[in-house]
């Protein structure tokens, strides 16, 4: 039963620092994913108001390969991002089955002492019914 114990609190251990890694993989996408919608809001914004004197200087040319270039970076590290993801969820995946797996393992050896520790209560029970009807 120890046994039991030590090795549900070791696995739900590896399953909480593989979650608290996955996280930190899923907040790095939110925070890529938010700047890619703030480059397309400010690329919006340009195109709205673009005028006449940016285009006369090149402006609006630099402008556009800097959104470009940033946008390909950004995109770059959220492919990283989402391959991290992927394989970690594979993992996270693993550690949750072996967590149910002992958590499972752990019930049932509880549930047998419980039916054993049943078991000789009523043996008990009846012993001590079979002797009371004797001295009867």
């Amino acid at each position: 039963m120890q046994k039991l114990d030590e090795l549900e609190k070791v696995l739900t251990l590896r399953f909480q620092k593989k979650q608290q890694v996955f996280a930190k993989i899923v907040n790095e996408e939110g925070r890529l994913r938010s700047q890619l919608s703030k480059l397309e809001e400010q690329e919006r914004a340009s195109d709205s108001t673009s005028n006449h004197n940016q285009k006369a200087i090149g402006a609006d040319v630099i402008w556009k390969a800097w959104l470009s270039r940033s946008r390909a970076s950004i995109n770059l590290e959220l492919a990283q991002v989402l391959a991290q993801k992927e394989s970690l969820l594979s993992s996270v995946r693993k550690e949750y089955g072996k967590l149910l797996v002992s958590q499972l393992l752990h019930q049932n050896h509880k549930s047998d002492v419980e039916i054993k520790r049943q078991k000789a209560a009523m043996g008990i029970f009846i012993e001590s019914h079979k002797r009371q009807k004797r001295n009867y």
